[in-house]
């Protein structure tokens, strides 16, 4: 993402991408016949002259066992992709996983043995990292990628585009960084909430991973690009820098505790739908819960 998008085009990257959009819904634009997945790798290695499909796999399901992931990559595997990258928030779900053989079913063609998938680990806020190695959870080697937006700080008393021209992330913040990296061998990246990422927000991020290849070797991991992020304007009370819900526990968030603090998330509910309250347990297993069998509930992902 970072290799054509700068924080000085980042604007008119928004308009083309909302122009798109709007495209899309009006003539159904460029999806209007889905391929298959093997056609498409065919298009694929036709038009960028490439070997190989790599894809990177994000885990988000608490459920999802090593063995299952390893299912995943293998069928993935069997159709013609191959895994570069398995990323999550319970290490325990990602580990082991880089030891896997990956023989990859290239259409048209033998086989292709390929290398093996990276593990990341992802974290919250970047003051995580010293206390995960603290604990034994995080080793010298391990890859690590945190919410981008813990680095950005802002004018508070500002809204709208004042906010916004206000977003820094300061030489100091990319100093103590640097040091946690290279303290503890270990490789950074960063990564955002999409959907709470404002146009400005995001050309900092862009312009600080750009000037710092050194400090952060996976450069910025974008899921996708929301066609809204230029919509989003920031007020007195609210800020659009990627952290979504936990921005409000800045450094005292931990990803990987069971004592996270509750958060009340301010969810606009649909008729018949309750918005609950998160904390170390679901709410629908805890013992006070008014929440009853068959009732719908908005929970925030990624908490």
């Amino acid at each position: 993402a970072t290799s054509s998008v700068t924080d000085t085009n980042f604007e008119q990257q928004c308009a083309d991408f909302q122009r798109l959009d709007r495209l899309d819904g009006q003539n159904k634009g460029a999806f209007a016949n889905p391929m298959s997945i093997a056609d498409s790798l065919k298009r694929y290695y036709r038009l960028c002259r490439k070997t190989l499909f790599s894809v990177s796999l994000e885990v988000l399901c608490p459920m999802a066992s090593p063995a299952m992931l390893g299912e995943v990559v293998h069928e993935l595997n069997r159709r013609g992709i191959h895994v570069a990258i398995v990323s999550g928030y319970d290490w325990t779900q990602v580990s082991g996983l880089s030891r896997m053989r990956q023989a990859v079913l290239v259409p048209d063609s033998a086989p292709v043995q390929a290398a093996p998938l990276s593990e990341i680990r992802l974290v919250h806020h970047y003051h995580e990292i010293e206390k995960a190695v603290a604990s034994g959870r995080l080793h010298a080697g391990d890859s690590v990628l945190f919410n981008g937006g813990t680095m950005i700080t802002f004018r508070k008393i500002a809204s709208g585009k004042r906010k916004q021209k206000s977003y820094t992330i300061t030489p100091s913040v990319v100093k103590a960084i640097e040091e946690i990296k290279s303290k503890f061998s270990i490789t950074l990246g960063v990564y955002t909430d999409e959907a709470s990422l404002d146009s400005y927000a995001a050309g900092v991020l862009i312009a600080t991973v750009n000037r710092h290849p050194n400090v952060f070797d996976h450069g910025f991991a974008w899921a996708g690009i929301d066609t809204a992020i230029g919509n989003l304007v920031p007020t007195l009370t609210t800020s659009w820098t990627g952290l979504e819900g936990t921005k409000r526990f800045e450094h005292h968030w931990e990803t990987h505790t069971q004592n996270r603090p509750n958060i009340a998330l301010p969810v606009a509910t649909s008729p018949g739908m309750v918005a609950v309250e998160i904390g170390p347990r679901p709410a629908w297993q805890s013992a006070d819960t008014d929440l009853q069998a068959g009732a719908k509930a908005m929970i925030s992902s990624d908490l």
